[in-house]
């Protein structure tokens, strides 16, 4: 099951995003640093040929961060995790269809 306590991220993210500039760009901060990380995996594995060239890095780590972040939502709101695992799927098929062969 989910995490009791969520995303800290997105808790912080959503109570700050317009009452305390501070903590919000630090989630920010967080936020970039995550996708930054998933970026350069994505390169090096590229750049190492165990990923097909037209893997658009930045593109993915944006939208798996959200979809991500979603589904932790989703999973708050149910009190489950079926939608974290339904978003985990549909991450590792988009993954793996960019796996060089």
């Amino acid at each position: 099951h989910i995490n009791t306590g969520g995303c800290h991220m997105l808790n912080f993210g959503m109570e700050a995003d317009d009452t305390n500039p501070v903590m919000k760009k630090k989630v920010q901060h967080s936020m970039d640093k995550i996708e930054k990380k998933i970026t350069t995996i994505i390169k090096e594995g590229v750049a190492a040929k165990e990923f097909k060239s037209n893997f658009d890095a930045a593109f993915f780590a944006s939208k798996a961060f959200a979809m991500i972040e979603g589904a932790i939502f989703a999973g708050r709101l149910h009190n489950n995790n079926k939608h974290l695992l339904i978003i985990t799927e549909a991450l590792k098929n988009e993954i793996n269809s960019y796996l060089e062969k």
